[in-house]
């Protein structure tokens, strides 16, 4: 199955959103961009696949969002229509729809959900879990159940070597794990300096909801001192070879 990617490149700043201007339907899967901030569809977004939305980034549609298979956000997903996927639906923050949430199966996972009409599990044998708050909506099928506690969600720099900064949805103790088990070795020591949580976290999240990268450059020079970050990765070297 083919894969769609977005990223800055394929939106334009409107009234400080980036705005995709027109309808969306990918063949295949559909794969959007970590640290965009929210990303305002005029129309609506379906794919045959999964829809993808990575760290730091959200989706609005002005109509619905559809996927094949699961939808899964950074952020969150606010729909002027209805959500509907083959699979489970998950975002960070939340997910809103103006008439109604589907999932054929594998549940749904957020922190707030609001919408009229919320129905999990068609195509599945058992009930399936509706594991978020919901502030409003009709529960027609599934069970609800008290969300799991999503870990806290924050910012770090350099988790991985080519990105600067990214939030993490799970301990960052995993990622420190992993670098020092499977990782070249020489490449530890300097990933386990700049691995650093943000220290201006608010700061950051107004920089990335302007989209201004400017302001997120400024803040990555004062609190990541003498970092060898070129734009691209944290090991300039191997980058110029």
């Amino acid at each position: 199955m083919n894969t769609t990617n977005l990223g800055r490149k394929d939106f334009v700043e409107i009234d400080g959103y980036l705005t995709y201007e027109h309808q969306l339907s990918a063949d295949g899967h559909l794969i959007i961009e970590g640290g965009l901030g929210w990303l305002k569809f005029k129309f609506g977004v379906s794919a045959k696949g999964s829809i993808i939305i990575k760290a730091g980034s959200g989706i609005e549609a002005g109509s619905g969002i559809e996927a094949g298979s699961g939808i899964e956000a950074g952020w969150g997903i606010k729909a002027g229509e209805g959500i509907k996927a083959g699979s489970g639906i998950e975002a960070g923050s939340g997910i809103k729809a103006g008439w109604g949430i589907i999932s054929l199966h594998n549940g749904l996972r957020a922190k707030v959900v609001s919408c009229l009409r919320i129905a999990i599990g068609f195509h599945s044998k058992s009930e399936q879990l509706i594991e978020a708050k919901i502030e409003k909506g009709d529960v027609l099928l599934g069970k609800v159940s008290k969300p799991n506690p999503l870990p806290p969600v924050e910012y770090y720099w350099h988790i991985h070597h080519e990105k600067l900064v990214e939030q993490t949805y799970e301990p960052i103790e995993n990622r420190i794990e992993y670098i020092k088990k499977e990782k070249p070795t020489h490449e530890v020591e300097t990933r386990l300096r700049l691995l650093q949580k943000v220290q201006d976290q608010d700061a950051l999240k107004k920089a990335i909801t302007r989209n201004n990268h400017d302001e997120v450059d400024a803040l990555h020079k004062k609190e990541c001192k003498n970092c060898p970050w070129n734009g691209k990765t944290i090991f300039p070297s191997e980058d110029e070879t």
